[in-house]
C-alpha cells in the first residue's frame, strides 16, 4: 500500500526548483525516480510503496533549472506488517513511525520541507 508524502519548496527562492528526485531505501541519486514541481506553489507529492516491513529511509533532493542539486533531505520511518495471514510484506494497514514516536496510519501524509539553502 503506497504512502504519500508531501514536499513543500523552500522558502527562499521556491521558483527556482524544477523537480524532486527521491529513493526508497537506496540512497543513491542516480537510480532515484524524479517528479516535477507544481507550478502553483513549486511543491510536488511523492508516492512510494515500501517493500518490506521494519526501517525504511526515504531521500528526497531538489533540482533547479540549471541542474544544481540539494543535499537530501532524509526520513526514516517504520512500517509495521499486517498481523493476519497473506502478504507479510506490504502493511495492511500501513503504520509509519518516526522518530519521535509518532505514527501515521493509512491514508495519512508526510510533509517534506526544504530549508534556504535546499
Amino acid at each position: 500500500m503506497p504512502g504519500t508524502f508531501e514536499v513543500t519548496a523552500p522558502a527562499v527562492r521556491p521558483g527556482k526548483v524544477k523537480e524532486y528526485a527521491y529513493s526508497l531505501d537506496s540512497g543513491v541519486l542516480i537510480a532515484a525516480e524524479t517528479v516535477p514541481a507544481r507550478t502553483s506553489d513549486r511543491g510536488s507529492t511523492i508516492s512510494v510503496s515500501p517493500t518490506h516491513d521494519g526501517v525504511n529511509v526515504l531521500r528526497v533532493w531538489s533540482r533547479d533549472h540549471a541542474g544544481r542539486i540539494s543535499a537530501p533531505v532524509t526520513y526514516t520511518f517504520t512500517v509495521r506488517a499486517s498481523s493476519g495471514p497473506g502478504d507479510p510484506v506490504v502493511p495492511l494497514p500501513p503504520a509509519i513511525t518516526f522518530p519521535n514516536g509518532s505514527d501515521v496510519s493509512a491514508g495519512g501524509q508526510l510533509t517534506v520541507k526544504f530549508d534556504a539553502g535546499g
